[in-house]
């Protein structure tokens, strides 16, 4: 086993052609947030993303994205994690999970550069579910999120690519509304390592949130980029997306 990883690893380098620092990351998103740049036509992109905590996994997230042509990109995001309830005297662990659809539309182009994207809509819908306890008082819940946003590309050259993110969720079942302006930073350190800092700030916060955050590195090896990094939120879906927590995971990121 050992030798077959090990032969991978050494494969995916040596078929993998020569890419520039820019192309590497263009398309990575940076956590949660995406990039502007859409994917090309018929190209199909997978995110496999754990959080952990305490060497427990927090939370499994993946991802697809496929676009179905350079105008139109669908992305399809699934989240699975357990959370403990309990009533005083008796404790119980729920599955909840979160189906996620967006889809992704460049609307400006670059001035200078007509080839590359500048600014991108973005749009979807998330359903939150809950399984109902068996032996605790909970009923579960189903809810749905619309979110709308747009994804702009403030600078992108070498060896540094910064974005801003205004995005506004609605939370279909309890008719509140969140604005959130998020802040994607990745700086090239060399042609296969990044550093990204991932800042969103709640603007407007009815369940008065803590503002997430994430760091990280990333790095190319061969056709894949590995990620990781540090975050106080659950993972890359929308009702996470929004919400920090009081407690910091560590995990990894795995996308082909």
């Amino acid at each position: 086993m050992k030798r077959f990883i090990a032969g991978f690893i050494f494969f995916t380098f040596l078929a993998s052609p020569a890419f520039t620092m820019y192309s590497d990351f263009s398309q990575e998103p940076f956590l949660n947030l995406l990039q502007t740049k859409p994917l090309e036509d018929r190209e199909l992109r997978f995110f496999l993303q754990h959080h952990y905590d305490s060497g427990n996994i927090a939370s499994a997230n993946i991802r697809f994205g496929y676009g179905f042509t350079k105008n139109i990109n669908m992305y399809l995001s699934v989240l699975t994690h357990s959370q403990v309830i309990s009533d005083g005297t008796n404790s119980e662990s729920i599955d909840i999970k979160e189906y996620e659809y967006l889809f992704l539309t460049p609307v400006l182009k670059d001035k200078s550069n007509n080839s590359l994207t500048k600014a991108s809509f973005i749009g979807g819908i998330s359903t939150l579910r809950a399984d109902q306890s068996s032996s605790i008082k909970s009923t579960g819940y189903n809810n749905q999120y619309i979110l709308l946003g747009l994804l702009y590309d403030l600078y992108s050259k070498d060896p540094l690519i910064f974005e801003i993110a205004p995005i506004f969720v609605t939370d279909t079942k309890d008719n509140k509304s969140v604005f959130e302006a998020s802040f994607g930073l990745k700086y090239m350190i060399g042609k296969r390592t990044a550093l990204f800092a991932e800042l969103p700030i709640l603007v407007s916060n009815p369940n008065n949130w803590k503002n997430p955050y994430s760091l990280g590195l990333q790095y190319k090896l061969g056709p894949h980029i590995i990620s990781l990094f540090v975050t106080n939120t659950y993972g890359f879906t929308t009702s996470y997306v929004l919400q920090g927590i009081d407690t910091t995971y560590y995990g990894f990121r795995f996308s082909l």
